[in-house]
């Protein structure tokens, strides 16, 4: 693979990633629990730096934009302790689900005005052809209407009974 020239080793790059699109949404790497973020503006860069180091997108300050405007449509703070802030974006390499579980709950402007406790980041290239970002939008705002769903996952702190769990529940294989 000899490049001379940085065009080169851009169009590679990208070519590489556009393979990366198949994994997963949910991974080790994705699943932070103990968070100190301290704000709104925090747990989401957190999130975004999660997608960052694993390689699952390349600009993160362009995707945390994005994830911003979204959030200035409407706050995505859920209610019953979680948010769930997701974009579409060609920023992105690999379909993703990011998890964030913080120490201390954080203010949202949730719709029942209650603090946040969990960040579930989706975040899905542009060009998904299924439209699988609002399946698993819908699938998982529908099983965050659940207290038992809830409350088992708010229980949960460690990242790969986490990740199982909502492997399980969402019926997204590992």
């Amino acid at each position: 693979m000899a490049c001379t020239q940085a065009e080169q080793v851009n169009k590679l790059l990208a070519e590489d990633h556009r393979c990366e699109r198949s994994q997963s949404l949910l991974d080790p790497d994705l699943v932070i629990v103990g968070s100190n973020s301290e704000s709104k503006e925090e747990a989401i860069r957190e999130l975004i730096d999660s997608l960052f180091i694993a390689g699952r997108t390349e600009n993160p300050d362009r995707l945390e934009e994005v994830v911003w405007a979204r959030e200035a449509a409407y706050s995505t703070g859920l209610g019953y302790g979680f948010a769930i802030p997701h974009c579409r974006s060609d920023l992105i390499n690999a379909n993703s689900i990011a998890v964030l579980k913080l120490l201390r709950p954080i203010e949202w402007n949730s719709l029942d005005g209650k603090p946040v406790q969990m960040v579930v980041l989706l975040a899905v290239h542009e060009s998904d052809a299924n439209n699988s970002h609002m399946k698993v939008l819908a699938k998982l705002a529908r099983k965050l209407m659940n207290e038992e769903f809830r409350d088992h996952l708010m229980k949960l702190n460690d990242s790969g009974n986490i990740l199982s769990y909502l492997s399980q529940e969402l019926e997204i294989p590992l």
